[in-house]
């Protein structure tokens, strides 16, 4: 059986990835797929009705390709490994910085990002963006409020 907060967890990223499918990312499908089969999640109504048609679109052929058949496709000139990597380094950096703050080092540019700059060879300001922008994420958020019910 699941406890509570996990179910609620789950249920709270699968409610974020429905919103963001209705708002016109369709690969927030896909995500929730991945997600349910992640989790051996019983898939909601609107993930399994929208990945039957999708897919059967591909199998009658009705499109050439499955990207097509889940209007998904990455933008022209995407390099996956490059940008594979500088998610990794984003997600490296942010972990650093929480680290560097777990062992008493203050969130600040005489603290944790000093120390993050000279690991990852960056400046201030690109580490500020990168913990920033992972703080936005989902995934930020769950960390955020683990930190805050661990204190």
């Amino acid at each position: 059986m699941m406890d509570d907060t996990r179910e609620k967890h789950l249920q709270s990223k699968l409610d974020w990835l429905k919103s963001e499918f209705e708002n016109g990312d369709k690969s927030a499908l896909l995500d929730a797929v991945d997600w349910c089969a992640a989790w051996r999640l019983v898939m909601p109504d609107w993930v399994a009705n929208n990945f039957m048609h999708q897919h059967r679109r591909w199998q009658q052929f009705k499109v050439k390709t499955l990207d097509e058949a889940f209007d998904v496709q990455k933008p022209k000139g995407f390099h996956l490994n490059k940008h594979k990597q500088e998610v990794d380094k984003t997600f490296d950096v942010y972990l650093a910085i929480l680290e560097a703050e777990r062992r008493g080092l203050p969130i600040s540019n005489d603290g944790a990002i000093s120390e993050v700059c000279q690991k990852f060879g960056i400046n201030e300001q690109m580490a500020w963006d990168m913990y920033r922008e992972t703080r936005k994420t989902k995934w930020g958020q769950d960390i955020e409020k683990m930190r805050k019910k661990h204190e």
